[in-house]
C-alpha cells in the first residue's frame, strides 16, 4: 500500500485535489460531472444576475434618501449574500443530480493514492444499482442542513442582524462543504453519516480550513464548475491521509 504523509492544513487538500482530477485513470470520471457542472452553472449565473439586478432597483426604490450615502454598503451585503445562497445552490442540486458519478470519482482517487480496489468499474448496470442509495444520501445531508438555512434565512428579516447574513452564511458553507465532499470517501468505506461528521469535527482546523477555501472557491464564476469534482478529490486524499490509514494500522 502507499503511504502519503497526512498535511495539516486543509487549504492544501483542496489544491492537491485540483491536481488529482487530471491525472491519467482518473480524467474520464470527472467529465461527465464538469458537464452537469457547466450546465447548472449557467441557469444559476443567470438567475443570479437577474436577482441582484431585482435586488438594485428595490434598494434605489426603498432606501431612504438620508441614508443614500449607505447603499454602496447595503449593495455590497446584499449582493454578497445572494452569491453565498447561490453557491449553496449550486452544490447543493449538482451533488444531488451527479452523485453516483461523484462516489466513482471518489473510488478511482482512492485507488490512485492507495494501490488497491475500492469499487468496481463504472458500468450502467452498476450505476443504475447506486444512484437511489446516492442520491438519497444526498438529501439526508442536505436536510440535516436545513434547519440551519431556515434560520439564516430568517435573519433577512431582523433589523440590524440581517447585515450579518453574509457573514452566518459564509461559516455554514465551511462546515457544509467539508461534510458534503468528505461524505463520498467515508461513506465508500461504509463509515455512516453520524460518524463522519464525528470524526471531521474532532480535526475542527484541517476541516474548516478545506470548508473555507471550498467556499471561495466556488464563488469564482466558472472557476467554480472545477471545484466539485477537486473538492471531492481533495476530501478523499484527507481522508486517506487522516483517517483510512489509522484504520488500517488499528486493523494491524
Amino acid at each position: 500500500m502507499m503511504q502519503h504523509q497526512a498535511d495539516n492544513s486543509g487549504i492544501s487538500y483542496f489544491f492537491a485535489g485540483l491536481t488529482l482530477i487530471f491525472k491519467k485513470g482518473i480524467k474520464r470520471y470527472t467529465i461527465i460531472p464538469l458537464i452537469i457542472n457547466t450546465i447548472i452553472f449557467i441557469a444559476l449565473w443567470w438567475f443570479s444576475l437577474h436577482e441582484i439586478s431585482l435586488l438594485i432597483n428595490w434598494v434605489d426604490t426603498h432606501l431612504p434618501s438620508w441614508l443614500a450615502w449607505l447603499s454602496w454598503l447595503i449593495y455590497l451585503i446584499a449582493i454578497l449574500a445572494l452569491l453565498l445562497f447561490s453557491a449553496y445552490l449550486f452544490t447543493a442540486i449538482a451533488l444531488i443530480i451527479a452523485a453516483p458519478f461523484y462516489s466513482f470519482l471518489a473510488e478511482k482517487v482512492q485507488k490512485q493514492l492507495t494501490g488497491q480496489e475500492v469499487g468496481s468499474e463504472l458500468t450502467f448496470a452498476k450505476l443504475m444499482l447506486i444512484a437511489p442509495k446516492s442520491i438519497a444520501r444526498e438529501f439526508k445531508k442536505l436536510l440535516s442542513f436545513l434547519p440551519w438555512v431556515l434560520i439564516i434565512l430568517l435573519c433577512y428579516f431582523i433589523p440590524v442582524i440581517n447585515l450579518f447574513t453574509s457573514i452566518l452564511w459564509f461559516a455554514l458553507l465551511c462546515w457544509f462543504n467539508v461534510v458534503q465532499y468528505a461524505d463520498y470517501a467515508f461513506d465508500n468505506n461504509e463509515i455512516s453519516f453520524p460518524q463522519m461528521k464525528k470524526q471531521l469535527s474532532q480535526q475542527k482546523s484541517l476541516s474548516l480550513g478545506f470548508g473555507f477555501i471550498t467556499t471561495v472557491f466556488l464563488m469564482i464564476p466558472f472557476f467554480n464548475i472545477l471545484v466539485i469534482p477537486a473538492a471531492i478529490a481533495g476530501t478523499t486524499k484527507m481522508y486517506v491521509d487522516h483517517w483510512h490509514n489509522t484504520r488500517l494500522s488499528h486493523a494491524e
